[in-house]
Order: C-alpha cells, then sequence, then structure tokens
C-alpha cells in the first residue's frame, strides 16, 4: 500500500492519490477484491464424507467462509458447501472452534452469485430456496379417503419431495406424517408418475429439521 506524506497542498496529495488508483494492476485488485469478507446470515447445506448437514454461513469472501454448523467438523476435512442460491463450492475446513469452523474454497467464487438478491439475481436465474436435503425416511401421506405409505427423496424447511404410490393430485392437500417429525399439512405442488412434491403450510423450524436430518441416512455424500 502506497504511503503518501503531507504535502502543504492538499489538492497534490489528492491528485497523486487518484493517478496511483488509477495505476492499479489488474492483479492487485484482484487480490484486493478477494480479500473482502462480507457478513452474511444465510442457511446453507453442507456434504461431507459421511452426511449431509444444514448450516448458518455468517461470512464469506472469495477464497472462503465462516459457517456454524449443528455438528463440531474436523480441521481438513473436504466438504462441499450449498448456498441459498442453489450454487454449490467444494472446499476444506482450515480452523474449527465447537461449532463454528472456517472453510477455504477449491476456487475463488464470484461473491454476488453467492448473496445476490433482487432483480439481479432473478434475471441470472438465482432464485434463493431453503436448502433441499437429501436422506431417506419413511413417511404417510393422508388425503380424502386415501392414503399412500412411501419414501422421502429430500427435504427443506419449507416443503418435501416423497415417492409413493398412489399419488393425490395437484392442489391437494394431505396430512403427512414422516418418522420422528410432528404431523404436517401440506399442499401437493408437483407430481409426476412416482413422486410428488409438497409445499408445507408451515416452515420447520432451522434446529428441529437440522437435528433430525443428522439422525437419518443421507442419500449421497463425498
Amino acid at each position: 500500500m502506497t504511503q503518501y506524506k503531507h504535502s502543504e497542498n492538499p489538492s497534490l496529495d489528492q491528485n497523486k492519490q487518484i493517478d496511483d488508483n488509477a495505476q492499479e494492476s489488474p492483479e492487485n485488485e484482484n487480490r484486493r477484491k478477494s480479500a473482502r469478507n462480507i457478513s452474511v446470515l444465510q442457511i446453507g447445506k453442507l456434504v461431507t464424507e459421511r452426511d449431509q448437514m444444514l448450516c448458518l454461513v455468517k461470512n464469506i469472501s472469495a477464497g472462503g467462509a465462516k459457517v456454524y454448523a449443528l455438528r463440531s467438523l474436523a480441521v481438513d476435512k473436504r466438504l462441499r458447501i450449498e448456498f441459498r442460491s442453489g450454487i454449490t463450492v467444494d472446499g476444506s475446513t482450515i480452523w474449527a472452534d465447537g461449532l463454528t469452523a472456517g472453510i477455504r474454497f477449491d476456487h475463488e467464487i464470484d461473491i454476488s452469485q453467492l448473496v445476490g438478491s433482487g432483480a439481479e439475481s432473478i434475471r441470472a436465474g438465482q432464485f434463493p430456496r431453503h436448502p433441499r436435503l437429501d436422506i431417506i425416511a419413511a413417511a404417510t401421506m393422508k388425503w380424502d379417503e386415501s392414503s399412500a405409505a412411501g419414501e422421502v427423496i429430500n427435504i427443506s424447511q419449507t416443503g418435501v419431495c416423497i415417492e409413493a404410490h398412489p399419488l393425490p393430485l395437484v392442489h391437494q392437500r394431505v396430512t403427512l406424517k414422516v418418522e420422528n417429525l410432528p404431523t404436517l399439512q401440506a399442499r401437493v405442488v408437483w407430481r409426476n408418475d412416482r413422486r410428488a412434491g409438497l409445499a408445507f403450510n408451515q416452515s420447520l423450524p432451522y434446529e428441529m429439521l437440522g437435528h433430525w436430518v443428522m439422525e437419518q441416512r443421507p442419500r449421497r455424500f463425498l
């Protein structure tokens, strides 16, 4: 960083600083941008070599993030983090303190793609959503005079994908029972031959879903 000496003519100092900034090399500019930390509080998903879990992303830069997990993370462990934008980034833990950990990304990323919101994100096709956790759990749906036993494919705080037969029609309101979760009221928002997507009437609390997910078998991991 250039140091400036005091001048009796303030305008000369100001002009010199403008000239120096204008001459900043692309390498220095990129280094300066990557060093920026943005404070956020965003729910994300962590995928490790043995499980999937929710986390809170607290700080983020182009090269890494600080997260709060519901289970302690070991240092030097590989993981994948998914943000609400749907973007996933691979990395490793470089430090851990209780349930808080620092993650270094394998490759620098564009922060605006991860924390952007509003019209710019929509134009870019980035629609924030609650992270979907791919786990295995038994479930039962009831509607009208019908019912079906099935299996959870993935679940978030706001909805679930169920594989079952028969399936209720789109817009049908159902009562859903998933093992070890409270009975849920939901509505069918889409379906195909084998699966249906349900939107919960009320979102599941972060910690309730987070702790429950860690007790289930993940469908995929690193």
